[in-house]
């Protein structure tokens, strides 16, 4: 099977040629867009896909993201003629669009590499003018055939909007005063703690806590079977997690679950204690993830400790 999906990625490097088009687009704000962090861009997620962090979105399970990016002091006009030549050393590509986004100058590329032995589809998006220029970035292995074109939906849903503004009100809050965790910023909407109050952080104690919720409403009919696939969706390899694990809980008058385990996150990487607690309401659920690489009955207290602490905010 791996032979097979090498010798067909290389088959395509030597025989595909790349095919032009072009493409306009009339996109407005949806309730379903969000803003990408540190940025004047809002894009609606593809299934699946979450906001962890970082300006973009991840599915840790497929192994595929999207990256979103401001070149510095770039002009959409000097760095048109070079684009071709960037995005194609290393890769194939197979597909160039030029797009109009909104009125916006841009221009799509889909292009295939191999890393690490498989085959990879990138989907890049540059737009812009004379006074900023964006590029977003899809990443996705090429066995995943529905994935990348949701990705692709996702990348062409873009508004650009100059006045965009990230909402800084907190959501939701725990109590850390008397523990070893500070805060360590906000970013796609979640909260993080750390040791030192770095993200990422700088101290050899790695616990870390996060707080974050679903990104628009969604329906959830049986609550602790989404827990279960929600949890298997954390980038930790072997989670071995049945229903009938999950500890019931309470918190701010919400009902839910919690479960820990110990995992990895790749065959050369640490073991971590993984602490998560999903909570639900009407519209939205809620999850409190605590990671510790070392003493891992305190940090479980700790973590359970300021889990029940959490409240939404007023």
């Amino acid at each position: 099977m791996f032979k097979r999906r090498v010798l067909v990625a290389l088959l395509a490097i030597f025989l595909s040629f790349p095919s032009y088009s072009q493409i306009e687009l009339k996109n407005q704000k949806s309730e379903n867009h969000q803003l990408i962090p540190g940025t004047e861009v809002f894009m609606v997620p593809p299934p699946s896909f979450l906001a962890m962090g970082m300006p973009g979105f991840l599915f840790p399970t497929a192994h595929a993201a999207i990256f979103v990016s401001k070149i510095p002091e770039g002009k959409f006009s000097s760095l048109e003629s070079e684009l071709e030549g960037i995005i194609g050393q290393n890769r194939l590509i197979g597909q160039v669009q030029e797009v109009q986004i909104n009125e916006i100058q841009g221009k799509f590329f889909t292009t295939e590499e191999i890393r690490n032995g498989d085959p990879y589809t990138n989907q890049t998006m540059f737009f812009g003018n004379e006074d900023f220029v964006y590029m977003v970035m899809g990443v996705c292995p090429s066995d995943h055939p529905g994935i990348i074109e949701s990705m692709k939906e996702s990348i062409f849903s873009i508004v650009y909007d100059p006045e965009a503004v990230e909402q800084t009100q907190k959501p939701f809050s725990i109590q850390i005063e008397t523990t070893k965790l500070k805060e360590a910023g906000e970013r796609s909407g979640m909260l993080f703690f750390s040791v030192d109050g770095k993200l990422p952080t700088e101290s050899p104690d790695k616990t870390s806590f996060l707080i974050g919720s679903s990104i628009y409403p969604v329906e959830v009919e049986n609550t602790r079977e989404y827990a279960v696939n929600r949890i298997k969706q954390l980038p930790y390899s072997g989670i071995q997690v049945e229903e009938d694990q999950l500890r019931e809980v309470q918190i701010a008058g919400l009902s839910g679950f919690e479960f820990d385990f110990i995992g990895s996150k790749g065959s050369n990487k640490p073991e971590e204690l993984v602490f998560v607690v999903m909570l639900f309401d009407d519209e939205k659920y809620y999850m409190l993830i605590g990671n510790a690489n070392s003493h891992f009955q305190s940090n479980l207290d700790l973590f359970k400790k300021v889990s029940s602490t959490f409240r939404l905010m007023e």
